[in-house]
């Protein structure tokens, strides 16, 4: 059995094949992802915005026709943080239906906390017995803590590279852009309780493209694939008095994520 699995986030649209084997046993056949930025301006307006609507559904019937190629069985469809909070999502999704054929669900925030957990412990080796995770997205930030094989924490921040983004009025931003932001994620992180009380994790997991790129610029540094503290304290110093041009500059920088690269970084550090 064939299924497809589409996540359309803030950011991007992933896309997935992947076959059900005869013990369960599931194996990835083809994965996609396309940056269509579909929650742009929806922080600011409570709105999606039509060129970024349009650039969606251009997406999503390009993978049903692949889907079709490869002999798709089923398909997987969710939605998360600027579906979740935009006022014409439900607009958006008759349309998506109407245009492209197919249902997509809106999850909460807590179940995509939830889902990046199973999706970790099932595929990554490196998830043992004990483990935290950061999912950075366009819209809200997953945090998970897993030790002695018991979930101890697993929440969704309404926090997000792009979400941060629009709150920066100019670019570079200024000092009290950047302070803002610190506020606004402190303030949300402030509202964890017990945090204190959880056993050292020696094991932090980037699960999403904005720390996978994050750790790409780090890595100039010839520390690794790890993100060393005070790389990325350097990273951001470094990168806040700089407008996008000048980002682009810096070794390992992708143009895609140049505009929300800072937001994204000021937000890992603050974690």
């Amino acid at each position: 059995m064939r299924v497809g699995v589409i996540d359309l986030g803030t950011n991007s649209i992933r896309f997935d094949i992947h076959e059900i084997q005869g013990a369960g046993e599931i194996k990835c056949l083809q994965r996609y992802k396309e940056m269509v930025r579909l929650g742009d301006e929806v922080f600011r307006t409570s709105r999606l915005q039509e060129p970024t609507i349009q650039r969606s559904i251009d997406a999503l019937q390009k993978f049903t026709r692949l889907m079709k190629k490869e002999g798709v069985d089923e398909i997987v469809a969710a939605a998360t943080s600027a579906v979740r909070e935009a006022k014409n999502a439900k607009d958006f999704l008759r349309r998506v239906k109407r245009d492209v054929g197919i249902e997509i669900q809106i999850i909460s925030g807590r179940e995509e906390a939830r889902l990046i957990m199973k999706g970790i412990r099932a595929f990554d080796t490196r998830a043992k017995s004990s483990f935290a995770f950061v999912d950075i997205g366009g819209g809200s930030t997953e945090i998970g803590v897993f030790h002695d094989n018991q979930v101890l924490f697993s929440e969704s921040f309404s926090l997000g590279a792009a979400r941060l983004r629009q709150m920066m009025k100019f670019y570079p931003p200024t000092t009290a852009d950047v302070d803002n932001v610190r506020a606004t994620i402190r303030q949300s992180f402030g509202a964890v309780r017990g945090f204190k009380d959880w056993p050292k994790i020696d094991l932090v997991l980037g699960a999403s493209g904005t720390v996978k790129a994050i750790a790409k610029l780090t890595k100039t540094l010839g520390h690794g694939d790890n993100i060393q503290k005070k790389d990325l304290n350097d990273l951001v110093k470094n990168m806040i008095p700089l407008c996008q041009e000048e980002l682009l500059h810096i070794p390992g920088m992708e143009e895609k994520r140049v505009d929300i690269i800072l937001s994204g970084a000021i937000l890992l550090e603050e974690i």
